[in-house]
């Protein structure tokens, strides 16, 4: 026979199941209690949840929880081959396709990249985390560092 006990359905010899009884021999209030035990401790889970929760939420309020995402790129023209701007690896300049010897670079387009993820604690000045992946600056923990606006 199969029996069905807090919700897992096990297979029972005979004599077990004559010592035991079926589920239909219990009473109907002590199948009520069962349930109500298990939504009871759903219920406690919760009410110990939502206060931690809630704390969480006020001190990441308090301490200015800042993510930042800053994913962006702004490409050259079809054509134009991109050539970096000194030692900046976010930024450079858009070439035409003959060449820019003879014009003036302050008049050709520019081009700019950006991979930043991190997290800032604003209100306190405390940079948790900066991943730059264009350049590869890993920063870590520090004070005293405004967060990017």
């Amino acid at each position: 026979m199969l029996e069905s006990f807090n919700g897992v359905r096990t297979a029972l010899s005979d004599e077990m199941q004559f010592s035991l009884g079926s589920e239909e021999d219990q009473p109907a209030s002590s199948r009520e209690v069962v349930k109500q035990g298990g939504d009871r401790r759903r219920v406690q889970r919760w009410t110990r949840l939502a206060p931690i929760l809630g704390v969480l939420v006020l001190a990441a309020y308090f301490v200015g929880f800042k993510p930042v995402f800053d994913v962006s790129e702004v490409r050259c023209p079809a054509g134009y081959i991109k050539q970096g701007i000194g030692l900046q690896d976010y930024s450079y300049w858009c070439i035409p396709p003959g060449g820019a010897a003879e014009l003036d670079r302050r008049t050709l387009p520019m081009g700019s990249q950006r991979r930043q993820i991190g997290l800032y604690f604003a209100n306190l000045d405390v940079r948790v985390f900066d991943f730059d992946g264009v350049s590869g600056n890993y920063l870590w923990f520090a004070r005293n560092v405004p967060a990017p606006r």
